[in-house]
């Protein structure tokens, strides 16, 4: 039986106990090459299967899960389920979604991965360890690379079924680059695809070789006021994780957020807009419906510095009384919970050698080591991969420099956006300039 007629199976076995159900179902088909010390130290190639299993009796959930797709085992994880809903207590507000019209978003699954086998994965991984060896003092760390054809389906008492596959093709590598007795600080580096043809990991293989080598050599420097340049990694690490807890409906209604009142208000510079695009057409990560089987759409959270939308699943939309935004996110072995599925910092059409040519004094800054406090903002860490930025040009690496101060204090002073971006799991991220930030050393 295919996916969905076994997660609608369940479905029917729930509701004749006397439960509503929502049934989420997964079977992926991976091949997984990791990497350690510039060589290819392991190939695998592994089948996931899995049913997540949410019912209701009321305003009461139960929720159990398991790893097969086996109807015996299935019928039992399900029975599970049943009986603690009916033993918990009532949870407000608790619902399963209603069904929607799904999107159409084309481009997610490739047919040639078909074609993919362990040798052809082992191949691309020895090509980006030959990529990233062209400059002999640069080496990989570790790495990983996996090819996948992933299926999903969801079915509810509610009326939604539907189901989708998805090839995906990513790969991380994290390197390090030696000279003589000097080692420089570590960088990392992603890639994604949903096609075969657009694999680009020898191109990420010599990004993050310059990028490695760029670090050798540290010069201390005195502490002083100037302009950040923020990479997509040190957005990740700095930026992204507070931001998306503010925008959390949940944490919205928990009094957890700083926003929570800034509906409609500017929380960020005019040339900030972010959206979670989740029917972006081809994207690693894309889909028609999240968790719950809500159809996904183009959320837009920010427009031009202004807050415009907070993120809602099923039960902070019915506790509001507004629509879900699709953003019920999760595996199929846990409670669906709000998150993001493609969190995208909207480029501008500003190069990222005009933002580092216009800055006087300062530093571009690929990677952020430290604390960013969810609900206040607060952050102080250490810049990782900087380098020092004097009369628009690029001098050398950064020994030993930290910043500190407020997410949502310096949102509104971003000044530049930068047309070049990068793609991570569940993000697109750009580069982004901050003026008169302190730098400690």
């Amino acid at each position: 039986m295919d996916l969905l007629g076994t997660v609608e199976d369940v479905v029917t076995f729930c509701e004749n106990r006397g439960a509503e159900a929502e049934v989420s179902g997964i079977k992926t088909k991976e091949v997984i090459v990791a990497m350690e010390r510039s060589d290819i130290k392991l190939c695998i190639k592994q089948n996931t299967t899995g049913v997540g299993i949410r019912t209701l009796i009321g305003n009461s959930m139960g929720f159990a899960s398991c790893n097969s797709l086996d109807e015996r085992i299935t019928t039992e994880t399900a029975e599970k389920a049943v009986s603690m809903s009916r033993k918990t207590p009532p949870l407000p507000f608790c619902t399963l979604a209603s069904p929607g019209r799904l999107p159409d978003v084309p481009g997610l699954y490739d047919p040639e991965i078909q074609n993919i086998d362990e040798e052809d994965a082992i191949s691309i991984a020895h090509n980006m360890i030959t990529a990233i060896r062209e400059d002999p003092r640069v080496f990989i760390d570790s790495g990983e690379l996996s090819i996948s054809v992933r299926e999903k389906a969801i079915s509810t008492s509610t009326g939604i079924s539907a189901a989708e596959k998805k090839s995906r093709l990513s790969w991380l590598l994290i390197a390090i680059a030696r000279e003589k007795d000097e080692v420089g600080s570590f960088e990392y580096e992603y890639g994604c695809t949903t096609k075969v043809k657009e694999v680009y990991a020898e191109e990420t293989a010599r990004m993050i070789a310059e990028k490695a080598a760029a670090n050798l050599h540290p010069q201390k420097i005195e502490s002083f006021s100037g302009d950040i340049i923020l990479g997509p990694g040190a957005v990740v690490d700095l930026i992204v994780d507070p931001f998306v807890s503010s925008v959390n409906a949940n944490n919205v209604y928990r009094g957890q957020s700083v926003l929570a009142q800034k509906l409609t208000e500017e929380v960020a510079s005019d040339v900030v807009t972010i959206r979670d695009h989740a029917v972006l057409p081809g994207d690693f990560n894309a889909s028609a419906f999240d968790r719950e089987g809500t159809p996904h759409q183009n959320v837009t959270i920010v427009e031009n510095g202004v807050l415009t939308q907070f993120m809602y699943d099923s039960l902070a939309a019915n506790r509001e009384n507004v629509s879900p935004t699709g953003n019920a996110t999760g595996t199929v072995r846990e409670i669906p919970m709000i998150g993001v599925t493609n969190f995208v910092v909207d480029e501008t059409s500003r190069a990222l050698d005009t933002i580092v040519e216009e800055a006087d004094t300062g530093l571009l800054i690929t990677r952020y080591s430290g604390t960013a406090e969810r609900i206040s903002g607060d952050f102080s860490g250490a810049v990782k991969g900087a380098q020092y930025i004097k009369s628009g040009e690029i001098q050398h690496p950064v020994k030993e420099a930290a910043i500190a101060g407020n997410i949502f204090e310096i949102l509104p002073r971003i000044t530049d956006v930068s047309e070049e971006t990068l793609r991570y799991p569940k993000m697109v991220l750009p580069y982004m300039k901050i003026p008169e930030m302190q730098i400690i050393v």
